[in-house]
């Protein structure tokens, strides 16, 4: 097992969202993780962050999680097919650590985030995409794709114990891109 390291996984994401994944990487690493590659499903590190395709592939991925003796996981889902947590939806969580499985239900208010469309945070193309990744980390864009950004960095975070709940990772999630050069 790869000590203090982390994956970040999404089944089956559309390149729209991509944006989303390459600042979770980049902000893992701003903090000392070791991020593995994020195109295969990799069993042998400590923390894992899996973006489910479905909803029905949560449980199911958290219990593989836990027999593949994964020290911490978080799986999501939002709106079914969307591998991130949702601002536009229900989203459901799991966690396994310690052996047990924690699943709840979270949605844009329980966040404190704004609900916003689909469409508000997607991206055209991969040169848009970067674009958004240069402005999020430069600190210049604080719309609806920074959010949905930093809260599903703020999962990473907290499930590779680098805060004690989601508040305190958003809150370091903010201090990392005001404090370090990321682009």
């Amino acid at each position: 097992m790869v000590n203090n390291s982390i994956q970040n996984i999404l089944l089956n994401c559309s390149d729209s969202y991509l944006y989303i994944s390459d600042i979770m990487n980049k902000i893992c690493k701003a903090v000392g993780l070791e991020v593995l590659d994020n195109k295969a499903l990799n069993w042998d590190v400590e923390n894992i962050f899996i973006g489910a395709d479905s909803l029905l592939r949560v449980q199911k991925l958290a219990n593989c999680a836990i027999e593949k003796g994964i020290i911490n996981a978080i799986v999501v889902n939002g709106a079914d097919k969307f591998p991130f947590l949702c601002p536009f939806e229900e989203s459901i969580i799991a966690e396994a650590w310690k052996n047990k499985i924690f699943s709840y239900t979270v949605n844009s208010k329980v966040l404190g985030i704004k609900e916003v469309s689909l469409d508000k945070i997607k991206c055209e193309n991969i040169e848009h995409s970067d674009f958004i990744v240069r402005e999020i980390l430069s600190s210049k864009l604080k719309d609806e794709k920074f959010e949905i950004v930093m809260i599903n960095c703020a999962l990473s975070l907290y499930i590779s114990k680098k805060a004690d709940n989601i508040i305190e990772a958003m809150d370091l999630f903010k201090k990392i891109i005001q404090t370090y050069d990321l682009n």
